[in-house]
């Protein structure tokens, strides 16, 4: 049986690895915020560190804000590599620059080890009942190694093409004009309401934050609330009296 280890416990994070334990996966955990480590913990996780994770898991999965934590997390002193075996698999879900992924698929095959980048789509609503989708970038075989724990956390996982594909994927959404909902700005536009009132509340000055609400109540006004968050990028065409599209290069 696979040894699984998971890095970053955060708002998707956390009910992703939630959803491995449902299916009875030995877990070993990792965040730099113990708590969330421990709420995993009183789900029948491991409490574990990124070294021993790697001398301990021969799956990996990293869930992390951007390329360079997740860099940190595999290569840096008492990162994952300290003590990766050959043969271990790491699926990066973070969204980061294809380039990032690259990096890391060079330096684990240089460990004899497997690489797949795999943002997700779907938010924190479809984290948290399993059903995000995932595009993947790798071998067909490490893919297949690894899609049984990524169905445990999705609805859909599909291979789009090699090292880095899975990352390319995330960013042409706006290209196709896809503003198909992963995560609505309805949704999006409330949190920011409820964060807005709160901070007015407390007399807090959120100038930016603010200025995210207004541009959100736009995308009210011109109907494009049920949108993926992407969708807001048609508030600033509007300004700039141009479309993002793709060109023949």
């Amino acid at each position: 049986m696979d040894k699984i280890g998971f890095i970053g416990l955060g708002i998707m994070g956390t009910p992703m690895a939630l959803n491995l334990l449902k299916h009875h996966v030995e877990l070993h955990v990792y965040d730099v915020r113990e708590s969330l480590s421990d709420r995993l913990v009183c789900e029948g996780a491991v409490k574990s560190t990124p070294e021993r994770i790697g001398s301990t898991c021969n799956v990996i999965f990293l869930m992390l804000p951007n390329g360079g934590i997740v860099k940190e997390a595999l290569f840096a002193e008492g990162g994952v590599c300290t003590a990766i075996a050959p043969g271990t698999v790491v699926c990066d879900m973070s969204s980061v620059a294809p380039e990032d992924s690259h990096y890391c698929f060079r330096l684990l095959q240089e460990k004899g080890c497997f690489f797949l980048d795999s943002p997700v789509s779907g938010g924190e609503p479809k984290a948290v009942d399993g059903t995000l989708s995932f595009m993947v970038g790798g071998d067909d075989a490490t893919f297949h190694k690894v899609l049984p724990y990524l169905e445990m956390m999705g609805s859909s996982a599909l291979l789009v093409g090699g090292t880095g594909s899975g990352s390319i994927a995330k960013l042409p959404m706006i290209l196709e004009r896809n503003f198909k909902p992963g995560g609505p700005i309805y949704i999006n536009h409330k949190d920011i309401k409820n964060v807005v009132e709160e901070a007015h509340l407390i007399g807090t000055p959120i100038p930016l934050t603010s200025q995210l609400f207004e541009i959100m109540q736009v995308m009210k006004v011109k109907g494009h609330m049920g949108e993926d968050h992407g969708g807001i990028v048609q508030y600033f065409e509007n300004l700039a009296d141009c479309k993002v599209q793709k060109r023949d290069i």
